[in-house]
């Protein structure tokens, strides 16, 4: 079951667009109010899908497809595609061979999983590896409105202001 759990601030649900209004400025590199408000609280066990690529700067160049928070934001353990499917290929493996079906294998749970069990957050990164022309591909063809100042910038984010843009 998927439950969507809306930002909330001072108890109240808010949204980019009246964080803005309250701080008199949209978000910057520098000024980052809204990750800590919009992305960056957490409740237990739950799954981040964020829109960060690779290609946008030298931190995110080391970032892969999963990734676990651990108990500050340094400590963090980062999966690629390719290695999470190998380990659940080598669980089904070792399960198949034991006669026993994959839920069974405890002993195999990658950290993921574990992690999950834990509650603790898991953020998925599903265009890690997309281009600024990637970006831009998929844009035009799903006709997904934008904001125009984002062609003015040399390197623009697809940032949170798109999500709540309608």
């Amino acid at each position: 079951k998927m439950t969507i759990i809306y930002p909330e601030k001072d108890g109240k649900r808010t949204s980019m667009w009246e964080l803005i209004e309250e701080k008199g400025l949209p978000p910057t590199r520098i000024i980052r109010y809204c990750c800590r408000i919009l992305k960056e609280t957490s409740i237990p066990n739950r799954l981040i899908a964020l829109g960060v690529r690779r290609e946008e700067s030298s931190q995110r160049r080391v970032r892969e497809d999963f990734e676990i928070r651990g108990d500050s934001k340094k400590d963090v353990k980062r999966f690629s595609l390719a290695h999470t499917k190998d380990v659940f290929d080598d669980s089904k493996k070792v399960a198949s061979e034991l006669g026993l079906s994959i839920t069974d294998i405890t002993a195999y749970d990658c950290t993921l999983i574990k992690s999950a069990k834990e509650q603790r957050d898991i953020m998925v990164n599903p265009i890690i590896d997309w281009t600024f022309s990637d970006v831009w591909q998929f844009i035009n063809e799903y006709k997904i409105p934008y904001n125009p100042h984002m062609l003015l910038q040399e390197h623009p984010l697809v940032h949170l202001i798109l999500l709540n843009f309608q």
